[in-house]
Formats: C-alpha cells, structure tokens, sequence
C-alpha cells in the first residue's frame, strides 16, 4: 500500500481516534486543522516507525523559509510525499480555499517536481445551531454558522461550491470525499466533510 491509500486510510478512521464528542467540541470551538495533521501525522509515525521520516511543520534544510504541513521522508532524508492541510469552520464560503490550494501547490511543486503533493481541505458542517444562544461565546464563526442554517445550506451544496471553485480556478484533480462524524456539541450533530486533492494540475 502507497503513502496515499494509506493517508484515506488513515482519514477514513479518524473520528475513531478522539473520546466521544470530543472532535466536535473541538471543530467548532477553533480551528481543527493542526488536531487532524498531528493525529494523521502520529498513524503514520506508527506504520512506517523505522522505515520513513514523518515530519510536521517540515522544512527543507536548504530552504528553511519554505514549511510544509507534513512530509514523508525516505531515510536519506529525500520526500516522497508532501501534505497540506486547511480547514473551513464556517461551512458556507468554501470557495475561498482554492486559492489556498494553488498557493500551496505552486508553492511545493517548483522546489519538488517529482514529489507527489495532496492537499486536504476539512470543512465544518452542523445539522442545528445549539439551542442556548450562550454557546455564541465559544463557537467560531457563530454567525456564518447561523447563515447557513437560515439557508438550508446542504453538504451537497458545500461539495457543489467547492467543486465550482476549483473549475473556476482551473484546478484539475482527483477528490476523494470522506465524511468524519464528529459527535455532538450541546444538541448539534458534527461532521466534518473531507476533501483530498490528489494528482492536481494548475
């Protein structure tokens, strides 16, 4: 199994790796991001052990300006994969990361042709604001949660803005989409909706 398969592997089954409620909690209460790479990053430390490098926040020592979110590297310290992560607490607006996605890309690919790049995006969706309004204090993004909730705003429509946004860009990839069930926080359902780019051309 490639570095690849074993990364939706590994995604597959991460909502397994959190007590219950707890990826909930912590998706809508700030960013989710760094939670999800670190847990990514330590199932692959478990496979590959003494085989492979599993670096976060990695940074070729020849060019130390430029970081990664996480690399795999062989054992003369060479990639062989590079993986970015962002993540979209607000759930409507997903749009706004192909950008991202780009930079990033353009950002790896001219210092490393011939390494394989993914880029994995999580974006937050709920079935219900929580009932008592008190919860606006530690929710991020309280209010663009509500606007999707006043517009019956889907997953569907999520995977369709994002779609959109990538052909307006003029990003070519395979997206493999996976949903995390995350638990509940307070009466609302948490998911989080996973998109991993692979073989992406700009």
């Amino acid at each position: 199994m490639d570095n690849q398969t074993h990364l939706e592997k590994i995604i597959e089954n991460l909502g397994n790796r959190f007590e219950n409620d707890e990826l909930a909690y912590l998706a809508l209460t700030s960013k989710v991001e760094n939670v999800l790479r670190d847990k990514i990053a330590f199932d692959f430390h478990k496979l590959y052990r003494n085989q492979k490098l599993v670096c976060r926040e990695w940074t070729n020592q020849k060019e130390t300006k430029l970081r990664a979110d996480l690399a795999i590297l062989n054992l003369n310290a060479e990639p062989e994969l590079i993986i970015e992560f962002k993540a979209h607490s607000s759930i409507v607006g997903i749009g706004e990361w192909s950008k991202s996605l780009s930079d990033d890309y353009y950002k790896n690919k001219s210092r490393h042709n011939n390494v394989d790049i993914i880029f994995v995006l999580f974006a937050n969706y709920i079935d219900q604001m929580p009932g008592n309004k008190l919860y606006m204090n530690s929710i991020k993004y309280y209010e663009n949660l509500q606007k999707s909730q006043s517009r019956n705003y889907t997953i569907e429509n999520q995977n369709e803005d994002w779609k959109k946004a990538l052909k307006k860009k003029e990003i070519k990839c395979d997206i493999y989409n996976y949903i995390i069930f995350a638990g509940k926080f307070e009466n609302s359902n948490v998911i989080i909706n996973t998109f991993i780019h692979k073989n992406i051309k700009i």
